[in-house]
C-alpha cells in the first residue's frame, strides 16, 4: 500500500469504525491510479454523507450498510466478505455473481449515438464486436440504438483476426449516414491496426465511434470519456438507496461520461464541433 493511500485511509478511518457505515474494497491495480480512486471515493463520500471506510481485506462489522467493490478484485473481495450485506460494484466491465447493483467501467454509448443522430444526421449504427450479443456492452448498446430509432447492424468477430476482418467489412459497407461503433471491451483487438484505420477513415471520410477513450487518438470521430467523480456519486447513491430499503437497480453501463469529438477528423469530414461538449485537438 502506498504512503498516499495509507494517509487517505487514516483520514477516513479516524475514530472508531462504526457499524452504520459503507465499506469500500478496491482492486490492487487501482493503487497505481490514485487520482482516479480518490475521485471515486470522494464522490461516494459526498453522496452517502456517512462513514466511508477503505477496508482492504478486513471483514465489515455486522450492521454495515453496504459494501462497494471497485475493480474486479475489489468486487470479488466485497462479495466474499459480504455475509448478507448488499454489494454494489464499479470499475468492472461485468460484475461477479453476488453484486446487486452498480455501474460498469464501460461507458453507455447512448449519448454518442444521440449526438451523431442530431448533429450529423446519422441514420444507422454498424456495431463491430469482439464479444457475443449477450455481453452487457452489446446488449445495452444495441438497445440504445433502437431507443433512438436508428437502424442497426451487428458484426461479431471473436479473436483479433476475425474482429479486424469484421471492422474491414463495416468500413467497406459504411455510407455517409452510417456510424461504425465498437465497444470498450474490444480495445485490445485494435492494437497495431490503428494507423491503417486512420488511413481508411481519412480516405473515405468514415465516421467511427468507440466506447474506449483511448481511440480518440486513432481516427475515431467520437469517444466517451468517464467522469470518475460522478461515477463515485452514482455508486454512493445506489449504496445509500439499497441500504435504505429501496428496490435494487440492475447493474448497467456507466452514464457518467462526456462525449469527446476529434476536431481534426471533424474538420476533414465537414462536421461542426460546436454541439459537442468536449473537443480533442490532435
Amino acid at each position: 500500500m502506498t504512503f498516499a493511500w495509507a494517509a487517505l485511509i487514516i483520514l477516513m478511518v479516524s475514530g472508531a469504525v462504526r457499524a452504520n457505515a459503507f465499506f469500500v474494497y478496491y482492486d490492487a491495480f487501482l493503487e497505481k491510479e490514485a487520482s482516479l480512486l480518490e475521485a471515486v471515493i470522494d464522490g461516494i463520500r459526498r453522496i452517502t454523507n456517512a462513514g466511508v471506510y477503505v477496508a482492504d481485506h478486513v471483514p465489515p462489522p455486522a450492521g454495515a450498510k453496504a459494501l462497494i467493490g471497485l475493480g474486479p478484485q475489489g468486487a470479488a473481495k466485497a462479495v466474499a466478505l459480504a455475509d448478507g450485506i448488499p454489494v454494489v460494484a464499479g470499475l468492472v466491465i461485468q460484475p461477479p455473481a453476488g453484486v446487486v447493483s452498480g455501474y460498469s467501467i464501460a461507458p453507455d454509448p447512448g449519448a454518442m449515438f444521440r449526438l451523431a443522430k442530431e448533429v450529423m444526421g446519422i441514420q444507422r449504427v454498424i456495431a463491430v464486436s469482439c464479444v457475443e450479443e449477450t455481453h452487457i456492452e452489446i446488449r445495452d448498446g444495441m438497445a440504445r440504438i433502437r431507443d433512438l430509432g436508428l437502424a442497426a447492424r451487428l458484426l461479431i468477430g471473436k479473436g483479433t483476426t476475425a474482429y479486424l476482418a469484421r471492422m474491414g467489412e463495416a468500413m467497406d459497407e459504411a455510407s455517409a449516414k452510417d456510424l461504425i461503433w465498437t465497444p470498450y471491451v474490444c480495445r485490445d483487438n485494435l492494437k497495431g491496426a490503428e494507423l491503417p484505420i486512420i488511413r481508411r477513415v481519412w480516405d473515405r471520410s468514415l465516421v467511427l465511434a468507440s466506447s474506449h477513450p483511448d481511440l480518440i487518438r486513432y481516427g475515431f470521430l467520437l469517444t466517451a470519456v468517464p467522469r470518475f467523480d460522478r461515477l463515485g456519486e452514482g455508486l454512493g447513491r445506489l449504496a445509500k438507496e439499497i441500504a435504505g430499503g429501496k428496490a435494487k437497480k440492475p447493474f448497467t453501463l456507466s452514464p457518467f461520461v462526456e462525449v469527446v469529438v476529434n476536431a481534426a477528423v471533424a474538420r476533414h469530414i465537414g462536421v461542426s464541433t460546436a454541439s459537442f461538449p468536449r473537443i480533442y485537438e490532435p
